[in-house]
């Protein structure tokens, strides 16, 4: 049997896909599966997957009606690992990803939920271009627990590697459509509340940035977190403290989304988010409302290039 089930959910994407799967074909470790899940494509991409002479490659077709979750299940309903790993259909995984982290959960058997640094990058005309690491490395390291994890999501999904038993106890991708692009926040979230999480401090995989990403669309996404914290207060899985600090944070990204999107409703986020909970970047979203909008956008945008700074 595989050591691990590695699941890859596609759509259309038959060109990019070619690259992913040779990413995570040619890993080191080679005691794996790879499980391919395909909303319908039409592109060839089943012709393509099938030509693969690799008895690794389990393929299937499910339509999942664009809630990504759905493949996703469908893909660990059939893992024979006893770890999972997810690979989106655009990324790319660095070489030793699979070896590092297999023996990382082997070494330390109370961590359900691991992953690594991600870096980002994109094709232009001139060549492949790396931008900056998704997360820093101060917030990938700090992701250690529950509360950590509450204060913003840290954990890139195609560095996640987690142990199946762990994740049916905490339940599997929430299919809800009010969760879509959130859907795997949600998921590490309820797998923090049941076991240890940790980082690997080590490059694991490369995220693509082109103009179908998913997550392209920062303000309408961060909006979709709303839902988790409703679920987390309806569930009871947060005490009083902790659900305030967890809605003030999300209000405040939405604020930082709005504000960047130079949408003038970034105010009422900002004090919703300070109403909720003082803290330095509440009091910062608080000072952006005092501020007319050209300056507020102006400071926001400054404050993000000095983090992007600290990204590259």
């Amino acid at each position: 049997m595989p050591r691990v089930s590695v699941v890859v959910t596609t759509y259309n994407r038959a060109g990019l896909l070619k690259e992913t799967l040779s990413s995570i074909l040619s890993q080191t470790f080679t005691n794996f599966e790879l499980i391919i899940v395909d909303n319908m494509s039409t592109d060839g991409t089943g012709a393509y997957v099938v030509s693969i002479d690799d008895g690794r490659i389990r393929y299937f077709k499910n339509p999942n009606n664009g809630v990504i979750a759905v493949n996703r299940n469908f893909g660990i309903s059939r893992a024979r690992g006893v770890y999972i790993a997810f690979c989106d259909d655009d990324d790319l995984w660095e070489p030793d990803k699979l070896k590092a982290q297999t023996a990382f959960m082997e070494a330390n058997p109370e961590v359900i939920l691991s992953f690594g640094y991600a870096r980002d990058f994109y094709d232009s005309d001139g060549g492949r271009l790396d931008g900056t690491l998704k997360f820093s490395k101060a917030e990938c390291d700090s992701k250690n627990s529950f509360e950590s994890l509450l204060s913003g999501n840290a954990v890139a999904t195609l560095t996640v590697m987690v142990r199946k038993a762990g994740l049916e106890d905490a339940g599997i991708f929430d299919e809800d459509p009010a969760l879509m692009t959130v859907e795997d926040y949600d998921l590490w979230l309820r797998m923090a509340r049941g076991g240890a999480i940790a980082c690997i401090p080590r490059l694991l995989g490369r995220y693509r940035l082109h103009s179908l990403s998913a997550s392209g669309n920062e303000a309408s996404q961060k909006k979709r977190l709303l839902a988790i914290v409703e679920k987390f207060k309806d569930n009871g899985w947060l005490d009083a403290i902790l659900a305030k600090k967890f809605e003030a944070h999300v209000c405040w990204m939405i604020g930082n989304a709005a504000l960047g999107a130079r949408d003038s409703g970034y105010r009422q986020w900002y004090r919703k988010a300070f109403g909720l909970d003082i803290s330095a970047k509440t009091l910062l979203g608080a000072f952006f409302c005092l501020l007319p909008f050209f300056m507020a956008n102006a400071a926001y945008r400054l404050l993000k290039w000095f983090k992007s700074r600290r990204l590259a």
